[in-house]
């Protein structure tokens, strides 16, 4: 179909590999679903790639709450298909598989992807990209902090610096 590289999520696998949200209460999945694609557009919306999210059963408010750039297409399978069946049928259809990555932590799924020609992302690679590392704020909030006189001093005294003449 296009030569642009295609991102293909397994929505609800990367929502539920990465929360600990009831899969019944369809208010937290709703917000779980905003906030994913939320955290894709902000890394993915700028960039020459098309990204496709898949989730399983019927959209509900996803669309009127989140803005979605032209290259960001949310797809939801009906009953009875599956995500899983779609994410195949998106592949098969596609002429270059191998411009295609698949993002899904659901092994049977990842194998078929790849029998395919895809490229496969384990749900923790994309959410390295997508997720604050908030180890790195912690340790930057921890040991970057300003020098006292004396450290600097002796800074100056380890690289022979002499005070410059303020004249």
């Amino acid at each position: 179909m296009s030569s642009t590289p295609l991102m293909i999520i397994d929505g609800y696998n990367v929502i539920l590999n990465n929360t600990s949200i009831d899969d019944n209460d369809e208010e937290s999945l709703r917000r779980a679903r905003e906030e994913l694609v939320r955290r894709l557009i902000s890394r993915w919306s700028h960039k020459k790639i098309r990204v496709i999210v898949v989730f399983d059963g019927q959209p509900n408010t996803i669309g009127s709450t989140v803005h979605r750039p032209a290259n960001f297409n949310i797809i939801f399978s009906r009953a009875p298909q599956q995500a899983d069946d779609m994410i195949l049928q998106l592949i098969q259809k596609e002429t270059s598989p191998k411009s295609i990555i698949l993002v899904t932590s659901d092994r049977k799924l990842a194998d078929d992807g790849i029998s395919c020609g895809v490229r496969h992302w384990p749900v923790e690679k994309l959410l390295s990209k997508i997720v604050p590392d908030t180890t790195t704020r912690h340790y930057s909030a921890k040991y970057d902090r300003p020098l006292s006189a004396d450290e600097v001093e002796e800074w100056k005294k380890i690289f022979n610096l002499k005070e410059e003449d303020p004249s």
